[in-house]
């Protein structure tokens, strides 16, 4: 691996927060870089966990990339990370470098369950019109829930943190067909935010939106046990959309 990428995997270290394993994951996506660290909740369930290549993967997702076209890896990637690499459109036919060590998605997950498997055609990375109205709704958190992905359960949906002076943090659904290795909107918000270098336990949070579709809404959930782990006194606010 160049020397470069090894200061870069460094940096992305030092952005992991593992308050329960106090591991420092890194991962990165490449061409234009994007890292990725693991982030842990206090308090809550293990499997709450942002794993480091889904955060990588997620920020380049926001950030409008179509697709990825190398991933550089610290350290072997578990079962679960493999799942949620093999969501993403083309995954199979891009270069990896764990550890130094050149691979592929097929040495690391021989005999993948795809999309395909569900019958769907769609994956991340995907354009995708998911064609959800609010009777009220912030313009950048409709254009999140609109862009989402979620092909299995139809509830698009997304997530907007509001922090004291107006800084905001969105972030998508994006659903998998094993199921467990789906990122929820609000992970996928605190990871961005954790990204930045800003922490979610210190940094002053003022509000939190949840954007889900009526009918189909199963984010509340566990966007409720994850807000008991941040800070009190956080504003909640759940909007429920339809299909238009």
């Amino acid at each position: 691996m160049p020397k470069a990428k090894l200061k870069q995997n460094d940096f992305s270290q030092s952005q992991s927060q593992s308050q329960t394993s106090h591991d420092q994951l890194s991962q990165e996506a490449v061409a234009n870089l994007y890292f990725g660290a693991n982030l842990e909740f206090a308090g809550q369930a293990l499997n709450l966990t942002v794993h480091a290549e889904q955060a990588a993967i997620n920020n380049a997702w926001h950030h409008g990339e179509s697709k990825i076209t190398a991933m550089i890896i610290n350290a072997a990637p578990c079962g679960f990370c493999r799942q949620f690499i093999n969501e993403v459109r083309d995954a199979r036919l891009m270069p990896m470098n764990i550890a130094g060590k050149n691979v592929s998605l097929d040495d690391l997950l021989p005999d993948p369950f795809s999309p395909e498997v569900l019958g769907s055609n769609v994956m991340l990375f995907d354009s995708i019109d998911n064609g959800i109205v609010f009777d009220a709704i912030d313009k950048d958190l409709l254009r999140a829930v609109n862009s989402s992905y979620a092909p299995y359960t139809q509830n698009p949906s997304a997530v907007m943190i509001e922090c004291d002076g107006g800084t905001k943090f969105i972030g998508r659904y994006a659903e998998n067909c094993a199921y467990n290795p789906s990122l929820s909107p609000l992970q996928s918000a605190l990871s961005l935010m954790a990204l930045h270098g800003l922490n979610p336990n210190k940094h002053p949070i003022k509000r939190i939106t949840l954007a889900e579709v009526k009918g189909q809404a199963n984010q509340l959930g566990a966007t409720k046990n994850v807000l008991t782990s941040l800070p009190q006194g956080i504003e909640f606010v759940h909007l429920l959309g339809e299909k238009a």
